[in-house]
Parts: structure tokens; C-alpha cells; sequence
């Protein structure tokens, strides 16, 4: 979705300082692939062979197939985009705070997604979102406002899909 975002800001963006941000944003992505390869294999499990047949992980990865799509207007995919990063920010920048009981071993992905760096990137990812949206069509706007929502019900029973409810 990031790769689409990216040519999306190339294309249609009137500021050329967004395809910066989103390549920025693109360590990220490097950087969680890193750790989620190190944990795997510390874990021993295999990256190649996870079945994906849990309905919320397969719903929240169905939402963003639509996203790539060209008809998707930048507008909705860098909103989107913000929301992803800032619900990983705080949730894991959360898990930081003095005084939280954040087990050990999840510390370092914590650090990966709640660090300062991480915060300004999601800061400017916002400011481009909300400079869009003022740009936008009402009916754009409708779209995004839309899209939000689904996103977020969608990472809420993601992140609530081990705990056996929604």
C-alpha cells in the first residue's frame, strides 16, 4: 500500500516534499520487516508457512487491496496511510511510557513504531492528509471519512482477534 501511496504523491501531489515524507516512511516499513524476520526466527517460526485463516488478520488485510487501486484518489490513500501509522505510533509509543508494563521482549518493536522519529514522520503524514482534505471534493471527503471508519474497525478487531472477541 505504501508503494501506492508513493506513486499516488508523485502523480497527483501539488507538494513535492510529500514523496519525501513517504520515502522517509519506507524505512520504517525496512526496519519492521528486519524485526519481524529476527523475532520469527528467534520464536522459530516460519514466515513462509503461517496460514492466514484468521477472519479479522484477512479482513484487515482485504481492506487495503482496494487501496492500490489507481481509482483510489490520493486523498484516501495518504489519510489512510496517516491513520495506519499513527495507530501504530500511539499504541506502541504507549507501551513506552514510564510506568507501563511492557514485557521485554516486545520492547524492541515498541522502539521501532513509538520513537520520536517515528512520531514526526506520523506528524507530517497528518499535515499532508489534512492539507489534502481541505483541498478535496466534499464527496472525497465523504469517500476518506468512509474509509476511516472501516479502518478502524478493522485494526480494532485485528488487534483484539487473540483475545477472542472484537
Amino acid at each position: 500500500m505504501a508503494a501506492s501511496v508513493l506513486l499516488k504523491a508523485w502523480k497527483e501531489s501539488i507538494n513535492n516534499s510529500d514523496v519525501e515524507v513517504i520515502l522517509g516512511g519506507l524505512a520504517y516499513l525496512n526496519d519492521e520487516i528486519s524485526w519481524l524476520k529476527q523475532e520469527a526466527s528467534k520464536w522459530h517460526i516460519s514466515l513462509a508457512s503461517v496460514v492466514l485463516d484468521d477472519k479479522p488478520l484477512l479482513d484487515y488485510f482485504r481492506f487495503f487491496e482496494p487501496l492500490t487501486s489507481p481509482d483510489v484518489k490520493y486523498t484516501e490513500a495518504i489519510t489512510i496511510l496517516w491513520a495506519v501509522e499513527s495507530v501504530y505510533y500511539n499504541g506502541f509509543g504507549h507501551c513506552l511510557e514510564e510506568g507501563n508494563n511492557t514485557p521485554n521482549e516486545m520492547k524492541d518493536g515498541c522502539k521501532i513504531w513509538g520513537n520520536d522519529n517515528f512520531k514526526q514522520y506520523c506528524q507530517s503524514l497528518e499535515n499532508i492528509a489534512n492539507r489534502t482534505l481541505e483541498e478535496a471534493l466534499d464527496e472525497d471527503v465523504s469517500m476518506t471519512e468512509v474509509l476511516i471508519l472501516e479502518f478502524l474497525e478493522n485494526i480494532v478487531r485485528f488487534w483484539n482477534m487473540n483475545l477472542g472477541g472484537t
